[in-house]
């Protein structure tokens, strides 16, 4: 029986077979698997529940070569977009973002940054980017990191913005609502800081100041210090930095750490430690690599104020809460040199 994109529709045992001779010719085409399995069946198969882990990586690396070649050759062209829409349709990439196997999921991510590409800025299935949104809550990190960056580059306006359904999506997860965790709470704040200066959606913008200054309040001081620590890698974002200022987490970071030398509190001196340690990866040299980048020394000055309190011998400290605030002036200094200091 014909298969409308291609081939003949046949077994598992037969998309199998075609697969490993595909993968064991040297220099054989896609095009040749395409014609001998056809489209549907090969997508079809990872859906089946019949392949084993193996079986499903050479498949998927199949189609990735079959994508490839169609791309290649066509890309640009109305009929790579309804051949690319043939190959991996809307519904069977939403189905397979819930895959098992993590290589399925993110060879969909994959899938749907190519369509909705071809598809041009105009158009966005709602499907696929509610699929995709719901993909930065996935435990395996080259799908979340996958969808995080498709989302970027298709434009956070696009994907998310433009489309309240998602928004509602977006912020579940950002909320941690429903089944949603921690890694889609932190990647879907990743998402708003780094797509920050290319969104021009409003709603975006307030949502990352909503989220940030609701951080600084979490209930308790260690989920306090935990939310801390998941922002930290936001200053090698580009405008991270500058938006952690003006919402006020440097300032309030900065106040912690003061809290921690005024206060004989074991808990707050634990939070103001780690506090430091996190301002010290903060301000690590290779995060400020860019000859630009020495004016935000000034950003971090509020914290070096509060850790050269800590280094007064006259305040009763714990040596633990004393070796952090030095690491912290020393990885200053190590980044900005003594032109920080002015």
């Amino acid at each position: 029986m014909e298969d409308s994109a291609g081939g003949h529709q046949g077994s598992i045992e037969e998309v199998l077979e075609s697969v490993r001779e595909f993968r064991e010719t040297p220099g054989r085409q896609a095009s040749w698997l395409v014609e001998r399995v056809g489209v549907r069946d090969l997508v079809s198969s990872l859906s089946s529940g019949l392949l084993t882990r193996s079986d499903t990586d050479q498949v998927v690396d199949a189609i990735r070569s079959v994508i490839r070649e169609l791309v290649g050759t066509q890309s640009g062209s109305s009929e790579a977009v309804l051949r690319m829409t043939d190959l991996v349709g809307a519904s069977q990439l939403v189905d397979g973002l819930g895959h098992p196997a993590a290589c399925v999921r993110e060879l969909c991510v994959e899938c749907i940054m190519l369509v909705a590409r071809d598809l041009g800025e105009g158009s966005s299935d709602q499907g696929l980017m509610l699929g995709l949104v719901a993909a930065l809550d996935d435990d395996d990190v080259s799908v979340s990191q996958g969808a995080k960056t498709t989302i970027l580059n298709l434009g956070l306006d696009r994907v998310i913005f433009d489309n309240q359904r998602v928004v509602e999506k977006f912020k579940g997860i950002l909320d941690g609502t429903g089944a949603s965790k921690e890694v889609g709470r932190v990647r879907g704040i990743e998402l708003l800081i780094e797509g920050w200066a290319s969104s021009a959606s409003e709603q975006g913008r307030a949502l990352l100041d909503e989220k940030l200054k609701a951080g600084l309040n979490p209930g308790d001081l260690l989920s306090q210090l935990a939310w801390f620590e998941s922002i930290a890698p936001f200053a090698r974002v580009p405008g991270g930095l500058e938006v952690l200022k003006d919402t006020g987490v440097i300032e309030h970071m900065g106040n912690l750490v003061a809290d921690g030398a005024a206060e004989e509190d074991v808990e707050r001196a634990l939070v103001a430690e780690g506090i430091l340690r996190v301002i010290a990866h903060m301000m690590a040299p290779e995060n400020f690599a860019d000859p630009d980048d020495e004016g935000k020394a000034e950003i971090f000055l509020p914290l070096l104020n509060a850790s050269g309190l800590l280094l007064n011998p006259s305040i009763e400290l714990s040596d633990s809460l004393r070796e952090g605030a030095a690491l912290c002036l020393g990885t200053f200094s190590t980044t900005f040199g003594s032109s920080g200091w002015k």
